[in-house]
């Protein structure tokens, strides 16, 4: 089995929220984008499931500044400068990962995702 961070229904919704608010557009080519890439680690419950924390992109752009973390951050801090800072301010609360919150933070994800699907917005609400 590898091992890996657990992923839950929340973090599907929020891919899928994450992803159609680019429709489907990898951020870095321009190609599919089929993976939410955090800027964070998922491990970061405090932005796990923030909007600030996560873009979509292709897998093979995801796998490409997976190996290269310079130039992620280069990418991220050129692309959408201060939002790194405010992803720290972000972390240095307390993320609670409990099935009951998990539970909430799915729950909405999937009626923003529903929204924008019905309505063809594309912005969507953060959890936090």
């Amino acid at each position: 089995m590898k091992a890996g961070v657990r992923i839950w229904p929340a973090d599907k919704w929020f891919s899928l929220c994450v992803r159609l608010s680019s429709d489907n557009i990898c951020q870095n080519c321009g190609g599919q984008a089929t993976d939410c890439a955090h800027i964070y680690s998922r491990k970061k419950f405090t932005v796990r499931w923030s909007k600030d924390n996560a873009i979509a992109l292709c897998r093979k752009c995801h796998e490409a500044f997976g190996r290269e973390p310079c130039e992620w951050t280069d990418f991220i801090d050129a692309r959408w400068p201060g939002r790194r800072d405010r992803l720290i301010l972000k972390m240095q609360g307390i993320g609670k990962n409990t099935p009951e919150i998990r539970a909430l933070i799915s729950t909405h994800y999937n009626r923003e995702y529903r929204r924008m699907e019905k309505t063809g917005d594309r912005t969507f609400e953060t959890w936090n």
